[in-house]
């Protein structure tokens, strides 16, 4: 099996997405904390309405997608990571319960999860090691 840490890293990403969507949403106390506001999401980013199935289909192909990038070393193993991460769990809960338990409020910004978050954490890899590459070639 292909580098076994790194599924430990998704599952415990896993756990970590779903233990606190669970506290949220079910445990009282959670809801005392000023930047947490539950929002159950059935569309996609910022509220832009998608068809449920057409929003599975995609994701099947990114999470598709993204383990063949990595298979053939076009990304590594942390940017997997994070991209893998995010898109499962959320697909997880669009198949489950039909939308995503959003929970995370700051400001005017959207309400996000944790799966968002590693979403986001993983492009944030992918754009900073290739605008490191392209500025490290044209150095040379």
């Amino acid at each position: 099996m292909k580098k076994i840490w790194v599924w430990a890293v998704i599952f415990s990403l896993f756990f970590l997405d779903q233990l606190t969507k669970y506290c949220f949403y079910n445990l009282w106390i959670w809801k005392e904390f000023v930047l947490l506001e539950p929002v159950f999401n059935t569309w996609i980013s910022w509220g832009i309405g998608v068809n449920l199935w057409l929003i599975i289909v995609l994701s099947f192909l990114w999470w598709a997608a993204f383990i063949w990038l990595w298979n053939k070393k076009y990304l590594k193993d942390w940017e997997f990571i994070f991209l893998f991460a995010g898109t499962l769990w959320n697909l997880i809960d669009r198949i489950l319960l039909h939308g995503v338990r959003d929970f995370i409020s700051v400001w005017n910004f959207p309400v996000f999860n944790l799966a968002d978050c590693f979403l986001t954490v993983g492009v944030c890899i992918v754009l900073c090691l290739e605008i490191s590459s392209c500025i490290h070639k044209k150095k040379i």
